[in-house]
């Protein structure tokens, strides 16, 4: 990840300065974008490909770029990360890449 990577404390606040939302780049990390898979009141999902371990994942992208809509997505992220179900995506990474958080 770049300099732009999201800094959180242990209280969860995001230092981050908040610009406008650029375009969907077309890699994250090690991950390769592919096609839009869906979109819904706040984030858009992509297909995506982790080259290193040669499988298909998914990269949620936050659409909004206010504190209120940040601090949702990463709550949504830190509980998502501690739920392990065959019915519920595992999350691998969170951060920022290109002004855009991701999941």
């Amino acid at each position: 990840m770049d300099d732009m990577t999201e800094r959180l404390s242990r209280s969860g606040e995001v230092s981050l300065s908040l610009d406008p939302i650029a375009s969907v780049p077309a890699t994250v990390g090690r991950y390769e974008i592919g096609a839009l898979l869906g979109e819904g009141g706040m984030a858009e999902v992509y297909r995506a490909f982790d080259p290193t371990l040669n499988r298909p994942v998914a990269i949620k992208f936050l659409r909004e770029t206010d504190r209120d809509h940040l601090s949702r997505f990463l709550r949504e992220a830190r509980a998502q990360a501690q739920v392990g179900h065959e019915n519920i995506c595992d999350v691998y990474e969170a951060g920022i890449v290109d002004w855009r958080p991701f999941i």
